[in-house]
């Protein structure tokens, strides 16, 4: 049977563990090509067969911010840095990325020197890191993809264009809004908040940390839906890091995007 395998590989820090995973598929289905773990902090031996490594950057080491209108590329930068309250003397201390919706303008910055730290974490695996993107958009990526495992094509149809998702960890939860599968909004939020979220009538899709999810019952509330890695890409990754690696697997979903190489 005739597949294929993602150029790029994910990576991250998990646990004090660095992983690796790279992804092939055949006939729209997917599996483990590549999966490689070792302490964060020992020399690489194995040889990685990608053509270069993706990672993620934490929810909070990211702004996220919806223009009104759509910008062209100074204008993003103007915005941005009023926003953040910077002075021209930084502007050259921000990456941005920013895509144009039929809301406006979505913007992601973050440091240069954050960027920089991140893809020096992997310097041991010998392979460059070309691509760090925010963890939301691994997160929303993966839960787009894992929709078709929780519903049949004939419920998909019935789906709120509107839906969130939740991870959850101490001291903050991430809450992601999407429309129609992209983000629409991006907040942080203590456990204290939960109670309003638990009880919004939008489908809320969670995974993170079993003790708060247990702690507010969230398996006895009809509009929430953990989410996990099928069983068969599971079998050859390590279950110790359980749903720890939804942002990787969002990640390395993204190895198959032609325009990256």
């Amino acid at each position: 049977m005739a597949h294929y395998v993602a150029p790029f590989a994910a990576v991250d820090i998990i646990d004090k563990q660095l992983v690796v995973l790279q992804l092939a598929s055949a006939q729209g289905r997917l599996w483990v090509h590549q999966w490689h773990q070792q302490p964060a902090t020992q020399a690489c031996s194995q040889k990685l067969h990608c053509r270069a490594l993706m990672t993620v950057m934490d929810h909070r080491a990211v702004h996220y911010q919806q223009l009104s209108e759509h910008q062209q590329l100074h204008q993003v930068r103007e915005s941005v840095h009023a926003s953040l309250g910077l002075e021209h003397t930084q502007l050259d201390t921000l990456t941005l990325d920013y895509q144009h919706t039929p809301l406006g303008t979505q913007v992601v910055s973050g440091h240069c020197s954050q960027v920089r730290k991140k893809q020096q974490q992997f310097e041991v695996l010998k392979c460059p890191v070309s691509i760090v993107e925010p963890a939301f958009q691994a997160v929303i990526r993966a839960t787009n993809f894992l929709l078709a495992e929780h519903y049949s094509p004939a419920q998909s149809h019935a789906l709120s264009p509107e839906w969130q998702i939740l991870q959850l960890a101490e001291p903050l939860s991430t809450l992601i809004r999407c429309h129609y599968g992209s983000i629409s909004a991006l907040s942080f939020h203590s456990e204290s908040d939960l109670t309003s979220i638990i009880g919004s009538p939008l489908p809320t899709f969670y995974f993170g940390n079993r003790n708060i999810s247990n702690r507010h019952q969230f398996g006895s509330q009809p509009m929430l839906q953990t989410l996990a890695l099928p069983s068969y890409l599971q079998e050859n990754m390590s279950t110790a890091l359980g749903d720890q690696l939804l942002p990787l697997f969002g990640c390395a979903l993204r190895g198959f995007i032609k325009w990256h190489h």
